[in-house]
């Protein structure tokens, strides 16, 4: 069995990695092969090009790694907007001003996108949810 990392070879960035006899190959990305066990932490590590070794990132490198996208802000909302849909069910347990406060909640996470094109400018303008779970609780951490 062969462990591999695979990575873009202009900057060595891991796309992902596993185990197996051989890896199935993608497009526009190179492998690095390993004789033993590998599991890099893509936020930390890459690959370097030249050498097919692991290697740390560059300080630089990590912050930008750890900095939330537009995408995990929208998979963030995604998960929020599921998991307060039962108070918008006709048969909710709520009156009507909590039902109001929670259909404007639910609106301001699907406009997000609409007023803020990058990801710090969403998280930051996003309050806490009325019954106070805060949605980018780990997102906000990262900025």
């Amino acid at each position: 069995m062969i462990f591999f990392i695979h990575y873009r070879p202009g900057d060595g960035e891991i796309f992902g990695w596993g185990s197996g006899f051989e890896p199935m190959p993608i497009e526009g990305m190179a492998v690095a092969l390993f004789g033993e066990p590998v599991v890099p932490d893509p936020t930390m590590h890459k690959i370097d090009p030249a050498t097919g070794a692991v290697i740390d990132k560059t300080p630089a490198e990590k912050r930008q790694a750890l900095t939330p996208t537009v995408r995990q802000v929208q998979e963030a909302v995604f998960l929020e907007l599921t998991r307060t849909d039962r108070f918008m069910l006709p048969d909710a347990p709520v009156d009507d001003k909590v039902y109001r406060t929670w259909k404007q909640y639910r609106g301001e996470l699907r406009d997000l996108s609409k007023h803020f094109s990058d990801a710090a400018g969403m998280i930051e303008a996003c309050d806490l949810a009325p019954d106070g779970v805060d949605p980018f609780v780990e997102l906000r951490k990262r900025l």
